[in-house]
């Protein structure tokens, strides 16, 4: 029998794991042991390969969502303008306390402290609304409250990333990127 293709599970090529981890690991000794080990830190392994992110929105939502769910005190993450803009218009609603850039180092880090109220978080649910695959707009006078003003949508606009209810104010619409309440 003549197999016209390989299977899409067998790689012609594989790397050595030693070919992943270059010369910026670092090692160590652990007291009262012959053996080196080696310890890779996560901002080593965001340096040394090669990561591509297809949604960094979802993923900022997602570490706020993990975060509340464990009650930490705060989070950081990679920053970019998008994830900046959405960050000071969490803290201009009241859903977290403050934040941070950290421009240090190779990327600028978004430091963010959450908000609890007798250790109950703020934030109860956020959801991202557009979506790459499907992205969803909304007119200046079709923005709707969320949980009857309890919560809000934060939108892209032409002029800027904005709370629905500056939406609504100055009727402006744009893309609707996630629902905070």
């Amino acid at each position: 029998m003549c197999i016209l293709r390989t299977s899409p599970w067998i790689f012609e090529k594989v790397r050595y794991v030693q070919d992943l981890f270059s010369k910026k690991c670092q090692c160590w000794t652990p007291a009262g042991s012959n053996k080196s080990e080696l310890v890779i830190y996560y901002k080593i392994l965001i340096i040394n390969c090669v990561m591509s992110m297809s949604d960094p929105i979802a993923d900022l939502l997602t570490r706020i969502r993990n975060a509340n769910m464990r009650n930490k005190k705060s989070l950081e993450i990679l920053s970019s303008k998008m994830k900046l803009n959405m960050v000071k218009v969490l803290k201009d609603e009241g859903f977290i306390v403050n934040w941070e850039l950290d421009e240090k180092g190779k990327f600028p880090e978004l430091r963010i402290w959450l908000k609890y109220v007798d250790n109950v978080p703020v934030i109860r649910k956020i959801t991202r609304i557009s979506k790459p695959g499907l992205r969803l707009y909304s007119k200046g006078k079709d923005c709707k409250p969320v949980l009857n003003g309890q919560g809000i949508s934060i939108i892209s606009t032409s002029k800027g990333i904005m709370s629905d209810r500056q939406c609504r104010a100055d009727n402006i619409g744009g893309e609707v990127l996630c629902t905070v309440c």
